[in-house]
């Protein structure tokens, strides 16, 4: 105690979990951003330059640059001497002809985030602000949803495959 008797108060806490999340979100924006633009497909074949990858992609290579850095940052790729190159990671699950490709989730990705900024609004007025309504999406919006769901399904089906013996069976209901 302190001569005037009152405790001493602790130090707060650092934001240690505050950070982490707040440092989250660039990545994952990073990754969607490679995702919509096929930027690990570009790199399939090995190192290439940004002005290369842009040229192929139809984009300008000085704001490509930035995206290729934060992807650098986030894992997915890697810089090397004679550009850039996919992560062992990203060239399993984000290069189109992977047979692991999880990639076309971008689509459903962007929507649930959307619809997750949305949270607050939907509390304070009491109403869903994202309706996700099935029956009044367009055949665009729901053949998007389920390409989303795709490879999350497929991943989740080579995960059954792997861990138990379904060679008895003849049939699956799923």
């Amino acid at each position: 105690m302190s001569e005037t008797g009152a405790k001493p108060q602790a130090a707060p806490p650092a934001p240690k979990l505050i950070d982490q999340l707040q440092s989250g979100v660039p990545p994952a924006l990073a990754m969607l951003a490679g995702l919509k633009l096929d930027v690990f497909s570009e790199l399939s074949g090995g190192p290439r330059e940004t002005k290369e990858i842009a040229s192929a992609l139809g984009v300008e290579p000085s704001r490509l640059s930035r995206l290729l850095y934060a992807l650098v940052a986030a894992g997915l790729i890697e810089r090397h001497d004679k550009g850039f190159a996919n992560s062992p990671e990203a060239a399993t699950y984000f290069v189109k002809r992977s047979p692991r490709y999880i990639g076309g989730m971008h689509e459903l990705l962007e929507e649930l985030w959307r619809a997750d900024l949305e949270t607050a609004q939907s509390i304070r007025s009491g109403h869903p602000a994202a309706l996700h309504d099935f029956s009044a999406m367009s055949d665009d919006e729901f053949s998007a949803m389920l390409r989303g769901m795709h490879p999350l399904a497929m991943a989740a089906g080579r995960d059954l495959a792997e861990r138990f013996d379904f060679s008895s069976l003849h049939s699956v209901v799923d």
